[in-house]
């Protein structure tokens, strides 16, 4: 039984199963199906695997001359994160209030992705941060002014979408204990 549960697998194998439950639930929202337990479903399980690869992403840059507060840090946004997550799931339609988490996050993937040089390779850490800017000022956009800018929004989405879980899944495969 323990061999089926992700959460008692060991760090690398929860890494890489992360990484690609966290591409899967992120790609199904771009169609936008509107199955609404799918929908649910998928995003239950985005909100767990993000948290997870947030949580884990301290291993891969722990030898990384960082501040001790990090370690803590990286755990408070991975349950901030999950927590958003979840509220979403339980939400009957999309909450706006929510993407101010998403905001912190994406200011937080862009100083980890810039500290773990070495660590993902330079294509997806470029990748990642080409997503997160454009992702970065749309969200800012919506919530310190109050408009959106969709077409920004979906250019960084679909960027990072890839990017993200696909530098992390990378790290992950070539990490050594």
């Amino acid at each position: 039984m323990k061999k089926f549960n992700l959460f008692l697998q060991d760090d690398k194998t929860q890494g890489k199963v992360s990484s690609v439950l966290l591409f899967i639930a992120w790609a199904y929202e771009i169609p936008d199906f509107e199955f609404a337990i799918l929908d649910k479903v998928m995003a239950f399980i985005g909100a767990v695997a993000l948290a997870n690869v947030i949580l884990l992403s301290y291993k891969l840059i722990e030898h990384k001359d960082l501040p001790s507060n990090w370690q803590n840090g990286i755990a408070m946004i991975a349950a901030t994160m999950l927590i958003s997550g979840l509220l979403e799931v339980g939400a009957p339609v999309e909450d706006p209030a929510l993407r101010v988490f998403f905001f912190f996050f994406l200011i937080t993937v862009i100083t980890y992705t810039a500290i773990a040089d070495g660590v993902i390779p330079d294509v997806w850490r470029y990748v990642t941060i080409a997503g997160a800017v454009p992702l970065l000022i749309a969200l800012g956009e919506d919530v310190f002014v109050g408009t959106d800018n969709l077409a920004i929004l979906w250019v960084g989405y679909l960027i990072f979408t890839v990017g993200f879980p696909a530098g992390n899944y990378v790290a992950w495969n070539n990490y050594k204990e």
